[in-house]
């Protein structure tokens, strides 16, 4: 099994053109760009070296966000080197009704602020952006951090301080949580200014590769209503959904015993052979 170090941790945080190109430039991706260009670079490299000619994609969260998009743009791509795609807390906008339309309409003008005064890297251990992330802007005292700070986004993930995360990222999963629609990114400009529909992002294209979704009734950021959404867009023939039936602050850590009886399951059931990989 591989796992998948995601562009901006410390696991894949240098670039051939660092110190050539800048920081907007370095940072101007969301996850959809990581479903277009990292996931296939990683599922190559996994071909390379088993010699396989078909893997297994497993996704958390904001993984299987990643390869919503993918799927949807790169079917024939995909087909031809996946097994199967199974989705654990299957994720493209979190629950509204739950965490509340003020904070994310109040978090995305936030982090367009962040992105005005060159803040491009929200967390941690990047030296390209060194006194230009959101911990530095916080750590100045600067005004335009109190509403970022105050909702506790540092707290709550602390895991994140170690990191570097695009605000493009954080900006995209807003538009979407807001907009309540699987879109194409947005110029955060022509957002705030009115312009916040762009075009859908087709789940229906999702044809070919076989699915398995796999949720939690207790997620209440990706909530089981949005998996059952999914579920019916996508038109592959092989797909089923899984409710586990724990609670999802439980089996969202990977070394859980529940969490992995439970992927036991699904690979068991969708018959999953060789190679795998975990977003």
């Amino acid at each position: 099994m591989w796992i998948y170090g995601a562009r901006g941790t410390d696991f894949s945080n240098t670039h051939d053109r660092d110190g050539e190109w800048t920081l907007k430039e370095r940072w101007d991706w969301t996850w959809a760009d990581q479903g277009i260009y990292d996931v296939p670079a990683i599922i190559e490299k996994m071909r390379e070296v088993t010699l396989a000619d078909k893997v297994n994609i497993l996704g958390h969260s904001q993984g299987t966000a990643m390869m919503w998009y993918a799927l949807s743009k790169k079917q024939d791509y995909f087909a031809e080197r996946v097994n199967r795609f199974i989705a654990n807390a299957a994720c493209i906008f979190a629950d509204l009704e739950n965490e509340g339309g003020e904070t994310y309409e109040k978090l995305s003008n936030v982090y367009w602020q962040l992105e005005k005064r060159g803040i491009y890297n929200l967390y941690g251990n990047d030296a390209a952006s060194a006194g230009k992330t959101g911990l530095d802007c916080i750590a100045r005292d600067d005004p335009d951090c109190d509403y970022y700070e105050g909702e506790g986004i540092l707290p709550d993930w602390p895991q994140l301080a170690r990191n570097a995360v695009s605000t493009a990222a954080f900006l995209y999963f807003g538009q979407l949580t807001l907009e309540r629609r699987f879109q194409e990114p947005q110029d955060m400009l022509k957002y705030f200014t009115g312009e916040r529909h762009t075009a859908l992002v087709p789940l229906s294209n999702i044809d070919r590769v076989a699915v398995s979704i796999v949720h939690s009734p207790g997620d209440e950021r990706c909530a089981m209503p949005f998996a059952e959404w999914i579920y019916t867009e996508i038109t592959t023939p092989d797909k089923h959904l899984v409710v586990h039936k724990g609670d999802h602050k439980t089996i969202q850590f990977w070394g859980d015993e529940s969490f992995a009886s439970m992927i036991d399951q699904v690979i068991k059931t969708g018959n999953i052979v060789d190679s795998s990989t975990i977003l």
